[in-house]
């Protein structure tokens, strides 16, 4: 059996690393993270992508802030985030799910029915999501750039983050 370990992680990692439907998460400096053999309990919630098509059959989509992975977009299957309006809450795919999450907290910049530093929660209050982005260029029609930006997951005490880029607008 202990031939086989090595091949099977290399393989393992390999499908992990070129899965197209997942977010590239990146630990935290300064944070604990979960050993190798920690419980799969205690691992971090797996961010997934969505599409256009499921964001419309999940809310009706329309106004709001829409989030993706840097080179890709919601309309390439690469959307990690979307928050409608102020009250609204926001989406994102955890462990194959599409997640409402409600806003706990907003400062910052006002635009579009979104600020600049968004917290959000699920509904049981086990994932917390922070999402801090920079407002960018005005588009052509009601619409502005977010350039850059990150999101903040953080799940039985251990944080994660995702780079992102996106716009909001109607």
């Amino acid at each position: 059996m202990r031939h086989y370990a090595f091949p099977l992680g290399a393989l393992l990692l390999i499908g992990l690393l070129g899965c197209p439907n997942s977010a590239q998460m990146e630990p935290v400096a300064g944070q604990p993270q979960a050993s190798a053999t920690a419980n799969a309990a205690v691992a971090a919630p797996q961010v997934g992508t969505f599409t256009a098509d499921d964001l419309f059959k999940a809310t009706g989509g329309g106004c709001g802030m829409t989030l993706s992975q840097p080179g890709k977009s919601l309309y390439q299957g690469g959307a990690v985030f979307f928050h409608g309006m102020k009250d609204e809450p926001a989406l994102m795919l955890l462990n194959g799910q599409l997640q409402k999450l409600q806003r706990t907290a907003a400062s910052g910049t006002e635009f579009y029915g979104q600020t600049t530093d968004q917290t959000f929660a699920t509904q049981d209050r086990a994932i917390t999501i922070q999402v801090q982005v920079t407002q960018g260029k005005k588009g052509e029609i009601e619409s502005v750039e977010i350039p850059q930006g990150v999101i903040l997951m953080t799940s039985q005490g251990q944080t994660s983050q995702i780079a992102v880029v996106g716009d909001a607008g109607c």
